[in-house]
Parts: structure tokens; sequence; C-alpha cells
């Protein structure tokens, strides 16, 4: 488990420490993400974890297959991830300064640096939101049933745009029987 104590990386005498490891996810993990992924094939993670007074920075590189359901039919889709990621660890309230300069701060309550749940949330922070199946994406598949279907973004523009060219707009069509047309008005406004 990716778990460190604060006290024994800022008393360090080497000031880095190396990670590479196969990480294992457990049950409350899958159950924290039963909506996103399906399973997790293999994650790796590599890194550093340094003291830099007053904080223990951990930067990791986290590589990931996994398993996600189709954003549009729930069926089985293949992801690679492969991200990084840098949080900063501390004891003492962050000054508004280092809030500024430092993405992510977080004040630990104990001594204990739990990367486990840092690499988890940061896995699922990386799943794209639309994860189709090959499928889908060559054959432009949408779901469909009775009397209603999916339709893309371009289809839909497209399709009212068709609608906006054939549908009368009914404030004209009221204006048609003010003014009866006959042939006599019209010659008149051609000789004017």
């Amino acid at each position: 488990m990716l778990k460190y104590n604060f006290s024994q990386v800022a008393d360090q005498k080497n000031p880095l420490i190396q990670v590479d490891e196969a990480i294992s996810f457990g049950p409350d993990f899958f159950e924290r993400a039963k909506e996103l992924i399906i399973s997790v094939e293999k994650a790796n993670v590599t890194g550093q974890i340094f003291y830099d007074e007053p904080f223990v920075f951990a930067q990791m590189h986290v590589v990931a297959d996994i398993t996600v359901p189709s954003s549009r039919s729930l069926n089985s889709v293949p992801l690679k991830l492969d991200f990084k990621f840098l949080e900063a660890y501390t004891k003492e309230t962050p000054s508004q300064e280092d809030l500024e300069a430092i993405d992510t701060i977080i004040e630990l309550e104990d001594d204990l640096i739990d990367l486990q749940t840092a690499v988890e949330d940061h896995l699922l922070l990386h799943i794209p939101l639309q994860n189709l199946t090959k499928e889908e994406l060559e054959q432009d598949l949408m779901p469909k049933g009775d009397d209603w279907e999916v339709v893309s973004e371009s289809k839909f523009l497209e399709q009212q745009k068709q609608e906006q060219v054939t549908k009368i707009n009914p404030a004209f069509e009221k204006l048609k029987g003010l003014f009866p047309a006959s042939e006599d008005s019209a010659t008149d406004d051609e000789n004017n």
C-alpha cells in the first residue's frame, strides 16, 4: 500500500524516496467507482516523495489499463490512462501564498500520508466523459427505441436548419389573408 508517515519522510537522510509499485484496488474503491469503472486490469505508479519544509511533496506518474462502460450503450470499453499529479502534504495550516502557489495542498490530521487514496481519486478524475466502443466510433451508432432516438449534436443542428427552412411562420400565414392577391394589383405594382 502507498502509505507513508509524514515525520519519517521529513527525517529521512536521503532527500528523495523513489516509488515504483503495482497498485491493487480494494472493494471500497470499486464500490465508490461502481458507475465509472468495470475493472482495473493493471495499474502502476512511479514517482518521488520528498520533504521541502513545511511540505512533503508526492510527484506521481500513474499508468493504468482499465475497463469502463460506454457512455452510449454501457458496453465495456478498454481504456489506457497515463497521467501525472503533484500533491503537497502538511501538518500546518498553509499560508495564503502557499495556497496560491501550489495547486493541491492537503492538511494532514495525523502523521499518515495516504497515496493510495490520492492515486484512486486521480484515476477517477482522469476518466474521460465520453467513452465509446470501437463499433460506436466507426459506425456512429446511437441508442434508439420505439418513437425515440439519440442524435449527435451535428445531426440535431442539421435537422433544426431543415425544419426552419420548411416551416412557415404561423404569424406570416395569418397575414396572407389580410391582403387578397389579385391579378390587377400585381400588374399595377409592375407598372409603377
